[in-house]
């Protein structure tokens, strides 16, 4: 058992050592405390580690900034209403937009293919609302160009429903007409041709129905009046040569008899059919 002089040694060293420790931490804390007031102004401080400037994360940062300050020196930023001439201008050409309708007007699909149509009065909307809305050049164009794709397809369709409809009818009117379709189809091509209707493109002439409804409305006229209607669709040369050749012809004898008239209106005829 140690003895009374021993023990208070002992306590009186335990006092010492908590005594310096507690002095060594509250000198620490000081430091600490000094090192953050000491921080220069100019170093934020989140780079601010240990007393000292966190240099490495400090260098990135400013770089980071040098870059983004760069970038944005060459930035064209979207006008206002207080915007000058100048600076609405740069950014028009920034983004590749026109300044007027009528730069727009001048851009056009190139190489059409065929059976697709440029109409300017029906494009003109759309530059004006290019130009209203500041649409880039080169998106018009690509939209265009995707219009005349989609109307080539749309027509390549139809021409083909129409093509299709087309064979099955005459399959149609060879197998009703048999040996007769050939006779019976040119007369009704004379036929429609005589009320000014285009059989080849009047959509009607592609049913077999209304082929047959032509042909018995043809056959109701007389014979005099069908030969006076077809000889007046005869072409130039034509004519001519029924003059020339065809005794039936009221001109005929008087051609053959020299008729100065009737030559120079055979002449005439033959002219045109060269021309």
């Amino acid at each position: 058992m140690p003895d009374t002089a021993t023990a208070a040694a002992t306590q009186q060293a335990d006092t010492t050592t908590l005594v310096s420790t507690a002095t060594q931490a509250t000198q620490q804390q000081d430091s600490t405390t000094q090192a953050a007031d000491q921080r220069p102004e100019y170093i934020p401080e989140k780079f601010w580690r240990d007393g000292k400037p966190d240099v490495e994360n400090l260098g990135k940062s400013y770089l980071s900034l040098e870059s983004r300050q760069g970038r944005l020196s060459n930035a064209v930023f979207v006008p206002d209403e207080k915007a000058t001439p100048e600076e609405r201008a740069a950014y028009l050409s920034k983004i590749g937009a026109l300044s007027t309708v009528e730069e727009y007007a001048k851009i056009k699909p190139e190489n059409l293919p065929e059976g697709v149509e440029w109409n300017d009065d029906l494009a003109k909307p759309l530059y004006e609302l290019a130009h209203k809305h500041n649409i880039p050049a080169a998106a018009i164009k690509e939209y265009l160009d995707f219009r005349v794709k989609q109307e080539a397809a749309r027509n390549d369709a139809i021409n083909g429903e129409l093509n299709k409809q087309l064979e099955e009818g005459t399959k149609i009117l060879q197998r009703d007409w048999g040996s007769n379709y050939g006779a019976n189809i040119k007369r009704v091509e004379q036929a429609a041709k005589m009320v000014g209707v285009d059989p080849t493109t009047a959509p009607g002439f592609r049913d077999p129905e209304t082929l047959k409804a032509i042909l018995r409305l043809s056959e109701k006229l007389s014979d005099d009046t069908w030969s006076k209607e077809t000889a007046g669709m005869q072409s130039p040369g034509g004519a001519a040569k029924d003059i020339m050749t065809n005794p039936a012809n009221p001109s005929y004898q008087k051609y053959q008899n020299g008729d100065p008239d009737t030559v120079a209106h055979v002449r005439s005829l033959l002219a045109q059919e060269t021309k």
